[in-house]
């Protein structure tokens, strides 16, 4: 089945399946018979039609699979219920055909035999491609849009929540794999797909780059890990947004997933999935088979690089699921190293040294703090808001509740940082705004990591204060860790980590999520000895008016530099050999395409 979007992806699906000659005696068998498309926009669905008939214009075409499936509120002398266009069939296996190429006849003697109905059980397909819509059912930022998922088509509001309401109902009876709200409607889509898709089946999606390390994309890593083998994810590395999308229209980052369903008799092994990055996405379909046959040539060499004749058009590494952050690394070496570091074990970057910086989780030391909605509101007039505190700029000197709730990285350039607001308890709230304040803390860290603007993941305020939506708190268990993981995390390799873990949806900017942040690997500071911390806080006082520049350009600043020498010789205990080869890996990750911008450059 292929959830049609553009022609070109009908056209590339109809040019791979080689299997039409042995399997059927004329191509238009194949087309009536075996190639089910559908979509909820009848353009999207002649448009498929037509391309597919294109390759056989001699043919006599009697009939497609190809439907145009209901969306919205349905007439009510259809009988028809509130509709979810393909997404229905997580439900059901029969879906209604409004019109198109799907229920009509294409020559009258065979009429009486079309159907008007898609009829698509459970696991009987050998290969599923789909490119679904990425929209969320949930977007703070749209209060104009209900429900913005399914606010196509003009839907109304009554619309949007009865459909929202309907796949609720239906992941409520069913076993819920994939589908995540946070995720949006591409991770139900995937759901629909892994539903369909037999055993021994292709799977192949076109999914937004969040899906490769993003907190709501969990499931489909753990079904991919458990029921999959032959993982394959393909990134593009770009320092343009809009040149890492594999769609015509998206203009965002994204990923191809390609993976055979296990056999029911297959056993369970380690998954080893590879990472692809490409230069840049295939022009034509002769040149995506070319690079296709390229990898597969590749065998089962660990690394390499993919050429075409005498030019390279990419890199590939084989990895754990655990290290998708591999996404759209340009530098092999770099993604070698990263790779490494975020395991956590020794590593060696040119000579045999292995430096052990014996990383922890920060979890191990101590406690995020909420998520800004549970701390306070911008907007009193906001619909349904459940902050305990109103957020108020200004006098900020003598706030109760201090509050460092905004970015802004004019005054973010060094680790210590002024809170920026003060809170306000809601009337009737005052119970909840102390349990909130609990969470104060002098240590926050960002969500939202621009690496051509921001100088800090990790900041410093001179006194108590709550966190927002860019700089939620963390409490450790012993305040003496503050300066060591404040340091830490400002130095290039704690950037790097920290970059590692966020999703890189677009270039020069990685995004965390709170509940994501727990798992950040930090230096130990249960490691250090007493002196080693009193070190830390005279660093840090040193640093409260030294300037750092944006993290991309971390191979040119000094102030960095210094902090780098003292974060891997005086706490890790590493030797300046080490140090200096860790400096071309600080010039490399400066240099990566999603690291640095265009506008940048």
């Amino acid at each position: 089945m292929n959830s049609v979007r553009t022609a070109k992806d009908v056209r590339a699906h109809f040019f791979t399946c080689s299997f039409c000659r042995t399997l059927f005696k004329r191509p238009s068998d194949l087309l009536a018979k075996s190639i089910y498309a559908t979509d909820i926009m009848p353009a999207a669905t002649h448009m498929a039609a037509s391309q597919l008939s294109s390759f056989h214009p001699q043919e006599e075409l009697y009939r497609t699979l190809v439907y145009t499936v209901p969306y919205g509120e349905q007439p009510s002398e259809t009988g028809r219920a509130i509709a979810l266009g393909t997404l229905d069939l997580l439900d059901s296996t029969h879906i209604s055909s409004l019109f198109g190429t799907g229920s009509q006849a294409l020559r009258l003697k065979v009429a009486d035999s079309v159907d008007r109905e898609l009829v698509l059980a459970d696991k009987t397909l050998d290969l599923v491609i789909m490119n679904p819509p990425f929209t969320r059912p949930t977007n703070h930022k749209i209060a104009e849009v209900p429900v913005p998922s399914f606010a196509g088509f003009s839907t109304t509001q009554q619309e949007q929540n009865q459909m929202s309401a309907k796949i609720k109902q239906i992941y409520s009876k069913t076993e819920p794999r994939i589908g995540h709200g946070n995720a949006g409607l591409a991770s139900n889509f995937c759901d629909v797909a892994h539903r369909k898709l037999k055993h021994g089946g292709t799977l192949a999606l076109v999914l937004p780059i969040a899906a490769m390390s993003g907190a709501s994309w969990v499931q489909l890593h753990n079904v991919l890990e458990k029921e999959y083998t032959n993982v394959i994810w393909v990134t593009i590395s770009s320092n343009k947004s809009e040149d890492r999308s594999f769609s015509a229209d998206t203009d965002m980052a994204e990923c191809l997933v390609v993976a055979r369903k296990r056999l029911e008799e297959e056993q369970e092994q380690v998954s080893r999935w590879r990472f692809v990055s490409l230069k840049k996405k295939p022009s034509t379909i002769v040149e995506a088979v070319e690079m296709a046959n390229a990898l597969q040539h590749s065998g089962d060499v660990d690394y390499g690089t993919l050429r075409l004749g005498n030019s390279e058009i990419g890199q590939y590494i084989t990895g754990l699921p655990s290290d998708s952050s591999l996404a759209s690394i340009a530098s092999l070496e770099l993604g070698n190293i990263l790779q490494g570091l975020a395991s956590g074990k020794p590593i060696a970057i040119r000579g045999q040294e292995a430096a052990d910086l014996k990383l922890v989780r920060l979890d191990e030391l101590g406690v995020r703090g909420p998520v800004h909605r549970d701390v306070g509101v911008v907007n009193l007039d906001a619909i349904d808001h459940r902050g305990a505190f109103a957020i108020m700029k200004g006098r900020v000197d003598s706030a109760l509740h201090p509050v460092l709730w905004w970015h802004n990285h004019t005054r973010e350039q060094q680790i210590l940082v002024e809170p920026d607001s003060r809170g306000e308890a809601i009337s009737g709230r005052e119970k909840q705004a102390a349990e909130v304040w609990e969470t104060a803390s002098r240590l926050h860290f960002s969500l939202d990591f621009n690496t051509n603007s921001a100088s800090l993941v990790v900041c410093i305020t001179p006194d108590l204060s709550l966190g927002g939506r860019a700089w939620p708190t963390f409490c450790c268990h012993d305040r003496e860790w503050e300066a060591a993981l404040a340091l830490w995390g400002n130095s290039t390799i704690g950037l790097m980590l920290f970059w590692w873990l966020g999703s890189k949806q677009h270039s020069g900017r990685s995004i965390n999520t709170i509940t994501k942040l727990p798992s950040l690997l930090v230096l130990d500071p249960r490691q250090l000895s007493q002196s080693q911390l009193d070190r830390c806080r005279q660093v840090l006082s040193d640093f409260s008016n030294k300037t750092l520049l944006p993290a991309s350009q971390a191979y040119r600043d000094d102030n960095r530099k210094y902090l780098d020498k003292f974060v891997l010789g005086e706490l890790c205990g590493v030797s300046a050999t080490w140090q200096e080869d860790f400096a071309k890996i600080r010039t490399q990750w400066c240099q990566e395409p999603i690291v640095v911008s265009s506008s940048k450059q």
